[in-house]
């Protein structure tokens, strides 16, 4: 699966789908540095894209930037104000 996202990738690297499921598939076996880059991106293409945004604060969460955390799960509070997983997030900082 992932090669499939490195693929597209190497000919559009501002894809923000396959940036998006590739930081999800390293998120999901708990390279969180190597997902850190590909939501990075998209946050960068796309300041208040939720779903990125939201990926972005946990993987910065798991890798202990808990600032940088702080400071993502409140900007997907913007777009979701009561968002459980953005107020968790907020929660284990504190």
């Amino acid at each position: 699966m992932a090669a499939q996202y490195l693929e597209i990738l190497k000919t559009d690297t501002q894809n923000t789908s396959a940036n998006y499921k590739l930081g999800y598939n390293y998120y999901g076996k708990a390279e969180y540095s190597k997902a850190l880059p590909y939501f990075e991106k998209n946050v960068n293409l796309y300041p208040f894209d939720y779903d990125s945004l939201l990926m972005f604060a946990w993987t910065n969460y798991r890798l202990g930037k808990l600032r940088e955390a702080k400071i993502l799960f409140n900007k997907a509070l913007l777009n979701h104000p009561k968002d459980a997983s953005a107020l968790e997030g907020l929660g284990l900082i504190k």
